[in-house]
């Protein structure tokens, strides 16, 4: 069933392109706000020097120690509102997703009357599904913590280095299966707070529970190649970006193309993910 809603859900996508174009363009918003101050600092800083035309290549250590050395209070500065814009973003892209995934569930053209409304609607419920959704992963962040007792239990309080190599790989990975499994129980959550009418959070996270228990191998498999999908990108885009390093115009011009055909894929991703996943619990229970 996972290919079938994968074709789904990108021809979903592609036929809400104007919906797509909302997501890059309120990323592209939230990134020059925090983007334009940096620059600002860094060319203050660099000027015209030839540190500054090194920033055209590849990253200069040495630079960026000196300039969090001699601008630490601008760059201090900055902190905050990265935080700010970070958290606003984030509140704006679950505002967003109640409309996105009402978009997704049907086929009918882009409305904007119904996506802002589905925004409007699910925002607060979602944001409730969001606090509930806390304590799994507190839960769940105490798996990595399990294996610092079992290193202690077989190996003692002074096992090689060789061990504690190993179980620090362990434990990332253990981390990464903790965000993912609470990241597919809270989209869950939210796909059946847009197909049901429960309003109660609290029975729609123990319905995301029963049907994530029911359902492990379909949902967990797509959300493990949906997770893939992203690190593929990037190394797709690193090396061709890595080759736009000259210090002329016209190659900065067409790094900053590249970038944004980038970070338009990605706004895309995003959709893709909401898309793909509504299509695949459509599928799953659509004789129930």
């Amino acid at each position: 069933m996972i290919l079938p809603a994968l074709r789904s859900a990108l021809v979903r996508l592609l036929s809400l392109k104007r919906l797509w174009l909302l997501y890059y363009l309120s990323g592209l918003v939230f990134a020059a706000v925090v983007a334009l101050p940096a620059a600002w600092i860094v060319n203050n800083y660099a000027g015209r020097t030839l540190a500054a035309e090194r920033l055209s290549g590849f990253m200069d250590m040495h630079f960026v120690i000196e300039l969090v050395h001699y601008r630490s209070s601008a760059l201090g500065a900055l902190f905050p509102l990265m935080m700010m814009m970070f958290l606003f973003f984030s509140l704006l892209m679950l505002f967003f997703s109640g409309g996105a995934l009402k978009l997704m569930a049907g086929d009918r053209p882009y409305q904007p009357a119904e996506f802002w409304e589905a925004c409007s609607r699910y925002f607060s419920r979602f944001l409730r599904l969001l606090l509930w959704s806390l304590p799994l992963l507190a839960l769940l962040f105490l798996l990595p913590a399990l294996t610092d007792l079992a290193r202690k239990l077989f190996w003692g309080k002074d096992p090689g280095d060789n061990i504690i190599h190993w179980f620090g790989v362990i434990k990332m990975g253990l981390r990464y299966l903790a965000l993912l499994l609470w990241a597919l129980f809270f989209d869950y959550a939210r796909i059946l707070a847009v197909q049901k009418r429960e309003k109660r959070t609290r029975r729609l996270a123990l319905a995301a529970l029963q049907f994530i228990a029911r359902r492990f191998g379909s949902v967990f498999a797509l959300s493990l190649l949906l997770a893939a999908i992203s690190p593929l990108g990037l190394l797709i885009y690193n090396p061709v970006a890595d080759l736009l390093h000259a210090p002329s115009a016209m190659t900065i011009a067409l790094l900053f193309l590249w970038q944004q055909l980038y970070m338009f894929l990605r706004a895309g991703l995003r959709l893709f993910n909401h898309s793909s996943q509504m299509k695949l619990y459509q599928a799953l229970t659509q004789h129930q």
